[in-house]
């Protein structure tokens, strides 16, 4: 209660004062947005057709006429929304959903739920920053100030980029901005978070820009079933109710960027720790951590030849490592897994008349020379080290892709687009080439009605830990607990046939979806990383916008997935599908309501309604009595001991204060309240045998001053 009232008091304080004289807004915030509630009652339909992207054809193109279901959030959305990380983002976007894996968010995409987020390619323009395993994209330490734009491709989008990009594509594109930024975040998960931000241009192709931010955040308690230990923290009368996990350690993120005419640079640098498996692990006293590394810079250089044809490469080299220590009380292991890549890209565009064609040849060499683990077998003597042992053979691999791509304007209102893409890698015991099609008709029978038919594809080849490699991990060489089906032998392969309408009636802007997915050969953790199986489905999406009035913009986005495993290899993958074939920790309808009210130039308010059903969940009912670990693994697996259920009709409730210009000129306010009607009923975690709380009613805030 007292929370709710010192929430209303900030917005009525906040409502009730005197706004100072409006200023301009940085001129590197997008001006075409078709979320920026201030420009839409100024531009006409026409400027609104105008919204471009550049993520699905490595070209400037209008948002309805991409090859792909494309969605774009731009800074000022962000701004007024108070995202405060990647999985914010996304979790409005159709079709993505995310459950937590300790204080991770696990991005699904179409009822495609994986075990980790490297099933979903981050890329900072352009360039891949997915963690090699166990990657933390979602909760990066990336100020989103710094973003000018993040558009996001649904389904495959890897025809041009490589065989890293399945199930969805997201692309921050970062501001050029010309001046000085600081931002202080804090709320009651973060302890303080604060980034510096400077820019400078010279002029249109000259430039440079840099950030960078450091901080730390804790996670909450979650009430979690554990799986390997068999109990339940925080029950009623525990002293470990009120206690929050573990303090993440502090993490710092380096990012630059230049440009000099026709060469362009960027560069970025993760420092970053979390507690491992904080959710049910922390309160029982074990300690371990999980340390990422990510190093990865390029190169770039874009020539025109003549009016019609440029050239272009891209160089770049990646150092990204995981480690894990287990400090107390964990019967397990400490790993150190890292890969070095070096990677040259070569393309050529030729756009002539109707058409636009793209050629290019990507190649890379994967070192994986420093991944071990260090087996910890007594787990109350914090010096009992157990053996060493190399998680992968001491190998590097090669990969090597190529693609074309041909766009034709047939007529004004209609343009066909075809592509393919060739891609090899000698992690494969016996590598052979697979091929990526892409197709798609765009089509415009009238005015302001836009037809799309797309077929797409996309092929992703297993890491080093995922794949025969694995020397640890793996029945086949001896690891006698492993999956015996084995490592992960073949790529995963995503087709997808989607149908897409975009109607504008007036100023209204709806977006109609339909598609039949097929994945083969999915990767996931189940009792070590193994091909799992072939899943099936189809689904329908829709997105709508609407300027109600000049101050007040809605928004409505949902979808809904029917998908289940059709073909299961050997073994035992209880927790990852329910009898039925569906994914664990899945739903089946998501539904998100949202709107901006502009009280004056300087004062918005944003509010949120996030809404999901018919979700997959392995429960358990917990046992009084202690049991070792056998019995443990006995009763997890005994049929009698587990119930598989749905959850239903979950709500939250978001808001966002959003004051440009508070107090004095150059000073932006952003004040957000999470699940403001504290909606902890239990859901579905990611790949767990269990279920969680997830977290309760939080605040958080930032202060940016720009000069």
């Amino acid at each position: 209660m007292k929370k709710n009232l010192l929430l209303l008091s900030i917005i009525s304080i906040l409502l009730s004062t005197s706004p100072s004289a409006f200023a301009e807004e940085n001129n590197n915030d997008s001006l075409s947005s078709l979320n920026n509630t201030e420009e839409l009652s100024k531009l006409s339909l026409e400027d609104l057709l105008e919204l471009t992207v550049t993520t699905a054809s490595k070209k400037e193109e209008s948002i309805d006429m991409a090859p792909n279901i494309m969605y774009v959030i731009t800074a000022e959305e962000i701004k007024k929304s108070g995202y405060q990380s990647i999985s914010d983002v996304l979790n409005r976007i159709p079709g993505f959903f995310y459950s937590y894996k300790s204080l991770e968010p696990i991005i699904q995409v179409r009822g495609i739920a994986p075990n980790e987020n490297n099933k979903v390619s981050i890329m900072i323009n352009g360039h891949r920053i997915n963690n090699v395993n166990e990657s933390t994209d979602m909760i990066w330490p990336m100020n989103l100030d710094n973003v000018e734009k993040i558009e996001v491709i649904t389904g495959p989008g890897s025809v041009l980029y490589g065989s890293e990009s399945l199930v969805a594509t997201v692309n921050l594109i970062t501001k050029k901005m010309n001046g000085t930024e600081v931002d202080a975040s804090f709320g009651s998960n973060l302890s303080l978070t604060g980034t510096a931000m400077t820019g400078s241009r010279i002029d249109e192709n000259k430039g440079f820009f840099s950030s960078v931010t450091y901080g730390s955040s804790q996670g909450w308690q979650s009430d979690g079933f554990n799986r390997h230990s068999g109990e339940k923290i925080g029950t009623e009368g525990s002293d470990l109710l009120s206690r929050k996990l573990g303090i993440i350690r502090p993490s710092a993120l380096l990012f630059a960027q230049g440009q000099w005419d026709n060469w362009s640079f960027q560069f970025s640098s993760l420092n970053q720790g979390i507690p491992e498996y904080s959710q049910n692990r922390e309160a029982l006293g074990i300690q371990a951590t999980r340390y990422n590394y990510v190093n990865a810079f390029d190169i770039r250089n874009s020539t025109m030849i003549n009016d019609w044809l440029s050239v272009g490469f891209m160089a770049s080299y990646d150092d990204k490592r995981l480690l894990r220590t287990v400090e107390k009380n964990w019967l397990g292991n400490s790993l150190d897994t890292s890969q070095k890549t070096y990677s040259l890209e070569v393309s050529s565009q030729i756009k002539k008349d109707n058409h636009y064609f793209q050629a290019g040849v990507q190649s890379s060499l994967n070192n994986n020379r420093h991944n071990y683990t260090i087996n910890k077998y007594d787990p109350g003597d914090s010096k009992a080290i157990g053996e060493v042992q190399n998680i992968v053979d001491l190998t590097d691999t090669y990969s090597l892709g190529g693609y074309i791509s041909e766009e034709f304007k047939v007529f004004d209102n209609l343009t066909l687009v075809g592509a393919l893409r060739a891609d090899t890698n000698t992690i494969l015991k016996r590598p052979n080439f697979y091929l990526s099609p892409r197709l798609s008709v765009v089509y415009s029978p009238i005015d302001k009605w836009i037809l799309k038919v797309m077929y797409n594809t996309a092929t992703k080849f297993p890491n080093p830990w995922e794949s025969p490699l694995n020397q640890v991990w793996n029945y086949e060489r001896g690891a006698d607990w492993a999956s015996t089906s084995g490592p992960a032998k073949d790529p995963e392969t995503l087709n997808t046939i989607e149908l897409q309408s975009i109607n504008y009636f007036g100023d209204l802007r709806l977006t109609l979806n339909g598609y039949y997915q097929r994945l083969n050969n999915f990767i996931a953790w189940s009792k070590s990383f193994t091909n799992v199986g072939n899943f099936e489905g189809f689904g329908a999406e829709f997105d709508a916008k609407y300027p109600l009035t000049d101050n007040l913009f809605l928004w409505t986005n949902g979808s809904w997935q029917k998908a289940k495993f059709k073909e299961k290899e050997a073994g035992d993958h209880g927790n990852i599908q329910n009898p039925n074939g569906e994914m664990n920790g899945v739903p089946s309808v998501l539904l998100n309501l949202g709107g901006i009210y502009q009280f004056n130039e300087n004062l918005s308010l944003s509010t949120t309604v996030r809404y999901f059903t018919d979700q997959v969940v392995r429960r358990y009912d917990i046992p009084t009595k202690t049991m070792t670990s056998d019995e443990w693994k006995t009763f997890l697996e005994t049929p009698g001991n587990f119930r598989w259920e749905k959850v239903n009709n979950i709500f939250y409730l978001d808001a966002s204060i959003y004051y440009r210009n508070f107090l004095i000129d150059g000073i932006d306010l952003r004040l957000s309240a999470k699940n403001i009607l504290d909606n902890r009923s239990r859901v579905s975690m990611s790949y767990s045998n269990g279920d969680m709380q997830p977290q309760g009613r939080y605040i958080e805030g930032s202060v940016r001053y720009n000069f």
